[in-house]
């Protein structure tokens, strides 16, 4: 999972630099979501070492809008 959030570094990159913070702000909500709610649902502590819920919020929150409410991204 760290080599595919690696090889988005990129489009994150980019991302700020056209949209801004906004598009950070985005992707930090979407990304603190995902694994807020993934520690709700499985308590163990396996589940957020493999790092799939961070992946699955840098994914989403790089097909959201940058201009997004924050509560709706997370």
């Amino acid at each position: 999972m760290r080599d595919v959030m690696l090889a988005l570094l990129p489009a994150v990159v980019a991302a700020t630099w056209f949209f801004g913070t906004s598009a950070l702000l985005v992707l930090g909500a979407a990304m603190l979501g995902s694994v807020l709610v993934e520690w709700f649902f499985d308590r163990s502590a396996r589940s957020l070492k493999d790092r799939t819920a961070l992946l699955t919020g840098l994914l989403q929150g790089l097909t959201l809008p940058p201009g997004l409410p924050l509560w709706m991204a997370f």
